[in-house]
């Protein structure tokens, strides 16, 4: 089954894989659209008509204050990770800042996550990426 995360599709895709109305899907992409949960990322003129490609924005997953267990949510992207053709840099790293620098770290994150110009051409390799900042737990 074809998935927003795993190739870009259009509304038609969609609408013909759930079995569900292209008016469905659209308000529903619209929806996810204006929360940034989804993006267009390639359009092309279609007879007459402008075709959209849709993919996920970004797997970020605000936790909250308290989550209860992350466990679900780093052992999808643990499995993903396992499935990769090659894993080109993976970094875990516990480290002391001020609270100036992790702010500056976390500019830099959201912008590495966020900022970056995919290309059009779906012949060229996927790549995943996590990010994350954490404030580990203070030591006795």
């Amino acid at each position: 089954m074809m998935h927003l995360n795993e190739t870009a599709v259009t509304i038609s895709q969609l609408a013909r894989k759930l079995g569900v109305s292209k008016g469905t899907i659209a308000y529903h992409l619209n929806v996810l659209r204006e929360a940034g949960m989804v993006r267009v990322v390639k359009r092309r003129t279609v007879r007459g008509g402008t075709e959209q490609y849709y993919t996920v924005a970004a797997r970020k997953i605000l936790l909250g204050e308290r989550p209860t267990s992350t466990a679900p949510l780093f052992g999808a992207v643990a499995a993903e990770i396992d499935t990769a053709e090659e894993v080109l840099v993976l970094v875990h790293r516990i480290m002391n800042l001020t609270d100036a620098q992790a702010q500056r770290l976390i500019a830099s994150l959201n912008d590495a996550g966020h900022n970056v110009d995919d290309t059009d051409d779906d012949h060229e390799p996927r790549y995943g990426m996590v990010v994350g900042l954490y404030r580990y737990p203070a030591q006795p």
